[in-house]
């Protein structure tokens, strides 16, 4: 708003504007049930936290509803949220799964899938697609990993839909307070703490990194992230810390 005055201050009346990305988002899954139903199941927490976090980039987000583990209920609901938004957003089946219907689906619909996996933990199943200026992201369904991949490819291409220039992600460096444990040959986004000693910016462990538990991807404040050439960080060597908004 201040910025505004400034233009107002400075004679400016006409300025070039993009429109807000438009988001489609699509839980999947027969498990999946909202927070206020009594049912036992999966609550719908990987939609809530990725809905957010897109509006919180600018987003513009369409909930299209939970559906079930039915091939032509999928189908359907992509390709009414092509025609609705820029860039359509799956949240489950897209594993190797019997019931994971949407790695199945999009190659049948005016998509065309780019990959469908990732070298990243949590958060290797991944399906990604074009179809003219529209964009498909098939995240996982465990929200561990569907927020690292939302974090890590989703923001960005909606800051870069959205035209800013300043579109990708701000790495910190930071240091290693105690082991983060990591596999070569993967790249790990360890749920980490940040805290200040020495006069150093350090990361030590969140808590359990397995990729079905979600309270320490809810609560750390942010993922170190070890690449496919490093084993474990050691206490004291550097890390790329990627902040959780």
């Amino acid at each position: 708003w201040r910025k505004i005055g400034l233009l107002a201050h400075a004679g400016v009346f006409q300025v070039k504007v993009f429109r807000k990305p438009r988001v489609a988002l699509i839980p999947t899954g027969n498990e999946i049930g909202e927070p206020f139903e009594t049912q036992k199941g999966t609550k719908n927490s990987g939609f809530w936290s990725i809905r957010h976090l897109l509006e919180s980039e600018g987003a513009e987000c369409f909930y299209m509803g939970v559906v079930p583990d039915d091939a032509e209920k999928v189908k359907e609901a992509v390709e009414n949220a092509t025609e609705l938004a820029d860039i359509v957003v799956t949240l489950g089946g897209v594993s190797r799964g019997k019931y994971d219907i949407v790695k199945k689906i999009i190659p049948l619909t005016a998509f065309t899938v780019k990959f469908t996996e990732t070298n990243i933990r949590p958060g290797k199943p991944l399906l990604f697609a074009t179809y003219g200026k529209k964009l498909f992201f098939g995240l996982p369904g465990y929200p561990s990993a569907s927020v690292v991949n939302a974090l890590e490819f989703l923001v960005p291409a909606v800051r870069k839909m959205a035209g800013r220039t300043n579109w990708k992600n701000t790495y910190i460096t930071a240091f290693a307070g105690e082991p983060l444990k990591s596999r070569r040959g993967r790249v790990d986004f360890v749920r980490v703490l940040l805290f200040e000693e020495d006069g150093r910016l350090k990361v030590k462990g969140a808590g359990s990194q397995r990729t079905g538990v979600f309270k320490t991807t809810a609560t750390c404040d942010g993922f170190a992230v070890l690449g496919e050439d490093r084993e474990t960080a050691l206490p004291g060597e550097k890390v790329e810390f990627l902040p959780a908004r």
